[in-house]
């Protein structure tokens, strides 16, 4: 055992002990290397992993609570994930208001740092608030295969209304069938003061769309003429448009699974004796201290949004001999 318990303590004592620990780094520095214990175990011999990130709204009614740009008052944590396992390897807690784009860079960093030394991240795969020179230079640099979603530039929307029809290559699916009313094509381009060329892919999707050409409120697309276009960045030269269209989609395919528990794919608390589960500690001022497996997304469970509390990640794994403890709400 990693923790070397036999009982897990009550969440009320749980959250007593981490309101002591405090902000204490040396102890925040031992939870992460506990949690590479626990990730490695996950992981088995996989070396190189596929890092998604993703900013996570969390609505709340507290006085603190920022409005996010989809209109809800909350907070706006920024959350790491490992694709293959679906486990979060790292969280930053960030007021609602702060813009999903900020300190992306920074925060893939800290993923890194709190993975397994013999680890590494492999592939990155963003939303458009990682479409950022600093980021395509760093995963370059560093040898990282990514899919990003471009925002659509005025250069790329220029090369859109340019593209004859017999350029637009059917969309397959997943069986090499065509889907109806999507097609992509592949062009080059540049971002920001970074001016290596990376591969885009320009997808459209036929739509009972405007006739003329608009940005959303994004700009990750467009409409133009019956159709609404998107790109993704990448630097996945070998792989062919769907390949690239369909890794990207599976983004976040582990989180939006959990978003509820009715869908979560992590195992019920009659089912979690003698295994090892991933978990995460959520507590508050008002002694609310819950344990939730790394496969789902606290903030989004029902329970999160309507308690109106401000609650701080504090992200490591539990090894769990013989039970689990997890707030009364979510007990079955």
């Amino acid at each position: 055992m990693v923790l070397d318990l036999n009982v897990i303590p009550q969440a009320s004592s749980l959250g007593a002990w981490l309101r002591r620990m405090g902000d204490n780094k040396e102890s925040h520095l031992a939870l992460q290397e506990l949690n590479k214990i626990i990730v490695k175990s996950a992981l088995h011999k996989l070396k190189g992993i596929t890092l998604d990130i993703d900013a996570t709204e969390v609505i709340a009614a507290k006085c603190d609570a920022k409005w996010t740009y989809n209109k809800n008052q909350g907070y706006m944590p920024m959350v790491g994930h490992i694709a293959e396992t679906g486990q979060v390897v790292a969280c930053d807690f960030r007021d609602g208001n702060t813009s999903p784009a900020k300190e992306n860079l920074e925060f893939i960093k800290q993923c890194q740092q709190s993975l397994p030394e013999d680890c590494f991240v492999k592939s990155l795969r963003i939303d458009s608030a990682g479409y950022q020179a600093k980021i395509i230079k760093y995963c370059d640099e560093e040898n990282i295969q990514y899919a990003i979603r471009a925002k659509m530039s005025a250069v790329l929307k220029a090369g859109i209304n340019g593209v004859k029809e017999e350029v637009w290559k059917p969309l397959m699916n997943k069986k090499g069938e065509e889907i109806s009313g999507q097609d992509t094509y592949r062009t080059v381009h540049c971002v920001g003061d970074y001016k290596n060329a990376f591969t885009t892919i320009v997808q459209r999707k036929r739509i009972k769309g405007q006739g003329e050409l608009d940005l959303d409120n994004n700009g990750e697309e467009i409409v133009s003429g019956g159709y609404i276009y998107r790109a993704i960045a990448t630097n996945q030269d070998e792989w062919s448009d769907r390949q690239i269209v369909h890794w990207y989609n599976q983004r976040g395919e582990d989180r939006a699974t959990c978003k509820s528990p009715q869908t979560s794919t992590f195992p019920s608390l009659r089912t979690c004796k003698k295994m090892v589960v991933g978990g995460h500690f959520w507590h508050d001022n008002n002694h609310q201290t819950i344990i939730a497996p790394t496969s789902c997304i606290l903030p989004q469970h029902p329970t999160c949004l309507n308690a109106g509390r401000k609650f701080k990640p504090i992200y490591f794994h539990l090894c769990v001999p013989s039970s689990i403890a997890l707030h009364p709400s979510w007990r079955s």
